[in-house]
């Protein structure tokens, strides 16, 4: 197993709303992501062999804390660049994740995880320990084949208006990997 780096998504406000008599604590959705590379084939398999490979996620609360597993929103764009759902990231008896995927040289696929945010109408309908949800820990990605592909964690973060009707900022910054580097 090749530890990548740790991982945090949450959707919350920023403070918690019975820490300060503020209204207008702005909310913050923060999801992570993994761009996953094969820059191309190794000399030793000039065939051009796929890899296959797991990006999985281990979680202190097993993503039952706040709005609980139906909050998470696991998706990935293809080499196309297409958008897919993945609903298979929480299976019985498996590791939590993007599990069996398959990647070939000169391809780029990238992972995210998220948190939906709450439902726009009354929040205070849906308690939420501490306004909010957040999940932490590590994720791992375990290629069948070592030393060819390049992977790049990032954190993304974008702020909402107290009532999220309004986008106030975003944010974009790169995770340390526990290697150092990026070629896992």
């Amino acid at each position: 197993m090749t530890t990548l780096s740790s991982f945090e998504v949450l959707a919350e406000s920023l403070l918690p709303k019975d820490v300060t008599p503020l209204t207008n604590v702005p909310f913050v959705l923060q999801a992570y992501f993994v761009q996953v590379s094969y820059p191309s084939a190794p000399e030793s398999a000039p065939e051009a062999v796929p890899i296959q490979f797991d990006l999985t996620f281990v979680e202190t609360t097993n993503f039952n804390q706040g709005v609980g597993q139906s909050g998470l929103l696991a998706q990935f764009l293809n080499e196309e660049g297409l958008a897919n759902n993945y609903a298979e990231f929480f299976t019985d008896g498996q590791p939590n994740g993007f599990l069996a995927q398959q990647i070939a040289p000169g391809q780029t696929k990238i992972y995210s995880v998220t948190v939906l945010p709450p439902s726009v109408a009354p929040r205070a309908a849906a308690p939420i320990p501490q306004a909010g949800t957040g999940w932490r820990g590590i994720a791992s990605l375990n290629p069948n084949i070592a030393n060819l592909l390049i992977a790049t964690p990032t954190q993304r973060q974008i702020y909402f208006s107290a009532d999220m009707q309004t986008i106030t900022d975003s944010v974009v910054y790169s995770v340390p990997t526990v290697s150092g580097g990026t070629r896992i």
